[in-house]
Order: C-alpha cells, then structure tokens, then sequence
C-alpha cells in the first residue's frame, strides 16, 4: 500500500497511480495443483490534468466455484507529492451444479452480485520515504446467495523507506474483522550490464521478500 507504483496499484492502493505517467499493463497467471486458477489483469492511463485511470480484473476459479472481482479507479493529485483515489468494485460469484447442489435448497440461485467501495491515499513524505492508506470495502457489500455474506472491510497503513537508489523496506498493518496482521517485505533491484557482452542490454534482476 505504500509501494503502489505500477499498474498493480489498481489493486493495492489506487491513489498511487498517480506515480505513473504512462500507460501502463500488468497480468498475473497461476495454476494450483488443487485444479483452482488465480488471475489478475490491471492498466493503467494518466490524462493530463484531469487525473488517472485504472482498471482491473481478478478471478479465482474451480470446476465447481469462481470468484471475479472486476475494478474502476481514479486517482487526483491534490500536490506533487499527495495523492487520492476512489475505487469501485462489482465482486460476482457463481457456483456450478453437481448431484449434491441440486438437492440443496441454498443454490436454488447460483450466482450472487455486489459492489463496493474503496478510498485510498497515497504521500511522498521526503525523497526516501513514503506512506500508504487504504480504506477497502467501506460499505462491506452483501454477496450471498441466502443467509448473509459480507465482504469484510480492510484498512491499511503502510510505509515505505528507500535504503538506496534501488534498495527499499516496507513496513505495513492491515486490519480486518478484528484481526491485525503486520507485515513486512523489501525489494532490491541489480543492474545486469554484465549480461551486455552476450546482448542483453538495459535489463535489470530483482530480488523479493516479505514476513507476516
């Protein structure tokens, strides 16, 4: 949340797309051995003085069960160095039918709608430090196909510290249903002129971790 500087951000904290001054595109792909599938696309647009745009797409899918969450975003610089942002979601649902769900009264319906909202911020304290804040699902929208199925609100504050140039620490809480969870990660990025003499150039490496 206190990252938040690619087209990811649509996701983790949509005030910071306002660090991006190009169109920008992400995807994600993962395929569990459980036979459930994860993705996620997100771009990105900046319009001149009018702020910038997002949206995105994630999906969790199995044979009997799918999620997808689909994104629209906006962010506005209030000064060069704070940002706001407004996300709405439309999170769906849908269950597929076997020999048990027929004879269960719940899925007489099988697919369930809802929408959402998001409020986020976004501050460049100094050159090497940053914060994050995030306020998801504040009206915790009912997706359910009988008895009530909220999703959950989730705060987060998070910050950020450049170590170096391509070195950086973050630091960050996020608050759901009475839980707190802190969590932690850094990033370091090598600059890769060694792979020049076999012609690859202008690349970069970078190395990921994170604790919770």
């Amino acid at each position: 949340v206190a990252v938040a500087d690619d087209a990811s951000a649509v996701y983790y904290n949509i005030s910071g797309i306002s660090q991006i001054n190009e169109m920008a595109i992400t995807a994600t792909y993962s395929k569990y051995i459980a036979g459930i599938s994860d993705s996620y696309i997100a771009a990105v647009y900046p319009v001149f003085k009018v702020g910038t745009f997002g949206v995105g797409w994630i999906n969790l899918a199995s044979e009997l069960y799918s999620e997808n969450t689909f994104i629209l975003g906006y962010s506005y610089a209030l000064d060069k160095d704070i940002y706001i942002g407004i996300g709405a979601k439309m999170f769906m649902k849908s269950y597929g039918t076997n020999e048990w769900t027929v004879l269960n009264p719940i899925f007489a319906k099988t697919t369930a709608m809802g929408f959402g909202v998001d409020l986020s911020l976004f501050s460049k304290i100094t050159d090497n430090i940053c914060v994050g804040a995030s306020a998801e699902n504040i009206n915790q929208p009912d997706v359910s196909l009988a008895s009530a199925d909220t999703v959950p609100a989730v705060y987060r504050l998070g910050l950020k510290y450049n170590i170096m140039k391509d070195w950086i620490f973050t630091l960050e809480g996020d608050y759901r249903n009475s839980e707190v969870k802190v969590l932690g990660g850094t990033e370091y990025w090598v600059d890769t002129k060694f792979l020049n003499p076999i012609g690859i150039k202008d690349s970069n490496i970078g190395f990921r971790g994170g604790f919770g």
